[in-house]
């Protein structure tokens, strides 16, 4: 049964992964996350300057099976996209099985949204949107493995 997960603990669990350098442990907790409706009622908000941290965006994402949320999970495998390519190339391992999460992510978002419409708009977006990544990483034989996850 799905616990509802509080967006702090959330964030906090991600920032302990990432920064331990944690891949598999940081996919475990996006599938536990997405593994059922986010409730977004529990989300706790706080006030602070510039950008959402990747892990408030992705959970936000997640409760918005919309248009937007689309956009937010393409925003965050973007993210993830260039933080593989500009990571060191003995850090980049550990960055892979969280990158194929978001990666499919929101190819099942899409593939959700499609059948909702009854159309092909939100996975031509995904395909569009994966293609400019995969051209950045395919070039770069040391990048293999991202443009592998894009394909995958």
């Amino acid at each position: 049964p799905f616990k509802p997960i509080i967006l702090m603990k959330f964030i906090d669990e991600f920032s302990r992964y990432e920064g331990n350098k944690d891949g598999l442990g940081l996919y475990r907790l996006l599938l536990r996350t997405s593994s059922g409706s986010v409730r977004p009622a529990l989300r706790a908000r706080r006030d602070r300057g510039g950008a959402k941290p990747l892990a408030e965006r992705y959970f936000d994402a997640l409760s918005n099976t919309s248009s937007h949320g689309l956009g937010e999970l393409l925003a965050v495998a973007t993210a993830w996209c260039d933080r593989y390519r500009e990571a060191a190339p003995r850090q980049r391992r550990w960055l892979v099985h969280p990158l194929l999460h978001f990666l499919a992510s929101a190819r099942i978002m899409a593939a959700d949204l499609d059948k909702t419409e009854k159309s092909d708009e939100h996975t031509t977006r995904v395909v569009d949107a994966y293609r400019v990544e995969y051209q950045k990483l395919h070039r770069d034989k040391e990048l293999r493995e991202g443009a592998l996850s894009l394909c995958a």
